[in-house]
């Protein structure tokens, strides 16, 4: 997404898959102002560790790179598991993103331009939606519990015909996600 001098990444998808088609379509990655994360999932963080690659392949043959921020919920990072798979979660740790990348870690809305907002950890105040848990997380006192996916985010656009709502999963449930991109594009906009 290009807005204004603003140029974002949402999720990185589990491969390299994504420079290579930014590539074709002749969009370079070196400029990112941001790179949002809608939660920590494989699917959408494992892109990262190409991302890391491409970035430091850049700086080695000298040319220009910026230092994007990543802009999720502090959970993101974190190890998770389901079933008999392993590690489905992030395969960096906060300490090796912040090494390669600016954090913005919140589970607060934060806007990222005036008519644009990450939502933090999004409220869930129905009973139908969002009420299993997705495996298991491991927090940062080594405690495993149920991941209800607490992390899972999404951007909300403030057009002049309304909200736009761009979501990775919806884990959280598309109507809490709803709810709250209303809820804190008004208040916030006070």
């Amino acid at each position: 997404m290009r807005r204004k001098g603003c140029k974002i990444l949402f999720d990185t998808g589990y491969s390299h898959a994504f420079i290579r088609n930014a590539q074709k379509m002749g969009i370079s990655l070196l400029d990112l102002d941001a790179i949002v994360l809608s939660h920590g999932h494989m699917d959408h963080t494992w892109g990262l560790v190409p991302l890391i690659q491409h970035y430091i392949e850049a700086a080695v043959e000298g040319r220009n790179c910026k230092k994007p921020r990543i802009v999720a919920h502090p959970f993101v990072y974190m190890t998770r598991s389901v079933k008999d798979y392993i590690e489905i979660g992030s395969l960096l740790s906060q300490g090796k993103l912040a090494k390669h990348f600016n954090l913005s870690l919140s589970k607060e809305p934060i806007w990222l331009r005036e008519n644009l907002l990450f939502l933090g950890e999004i409220e869930r105040t129905n009973d139908f939606e969002a009420q299993k848990p997705n495996g298991k997380i491991l927090r940062q006192d080594s405690v495993e519990e149920e991941d209800f996916l607490l992390d899972d985010s999404a951007l909300v656009y403030r057009s002049t015909e309304g909200l736009v709502i761009i979501t990775g999963c919806s884990h959280a449930g598309i109507c809490n996600i709803m709810a709250y991109a209303k809820k804190s594009a008004e208040m916030t906009a006070l």
